[in-house]
């Protein structure tokens, strides 16, 4: 890959950078839709590894309607934000009706979870730490798929 970029022509470059940015810019873009999309209620603290942490449920709002984000109101989420510096630590969804994508190109049965964990590492920097999904997924309605897979940082 690096001797890739190394290749590239000056207008080649601007063009893969252009197109970077713009793919950036829809997923901030994106995340501007989650807080009409739920109703978040702080449920408690919760001690972990990196500290105290508050610990915050997102419920789907009956009435969202999203641009492109139909299913948002499909997903209920759990967060564990760090008291001392807001980031979070910990975010765990799980679909609670099936989510299908492109029509009926690819369908996320009801009752996937995702999982993500952080830490902060020498109390300056937040790492990914873990990374769980069990899912059972279709593609086309014809190729039926039951994955669970973790990856761990360390």
């Amino acid at each position: 890959m690096i001797a890739e970029r190394n290749r590239e022509t000056p207008a080649q470059r601007a063009k893969n950078v252009a197109e970077y940015e713009k793919r950036r810019a829809k997923e901030r873009e994106d995340l501007k839709d989650i807080p009409n999309a739920f109703d978040f209620k702080l449920v408690g603290e919760e001690k972990l590894e990196s500290g105290n942490a508050y610990v915050i449920e997102a419920t789907p709002r009956p009435s969202y309607r999203g641009k492109e984000h139909n299913f948002l109101n499909k997903v209920k989420g759990k967060f564990w934000i760090d008291k001392s510096d807001y980031h979070w630590v910990k975010i765990e969804a799980e679909t609670l009706d099936t989510i299908s994508f492109g029509l009926f190109l690819a369908r996320l049965a009801k009752g996937s979870r995702l999982t993500f964990e952080q830490v902060r590492v020498n109390n300056e920097v937040w790492l990914p730490k873990r990374a769980a999904v069990t899912a059972s997924a279709r593609l086309g309605l014809i190729k039926k798929f039951n994955l669970e897979e973790e990856t761990t940082w360390s």
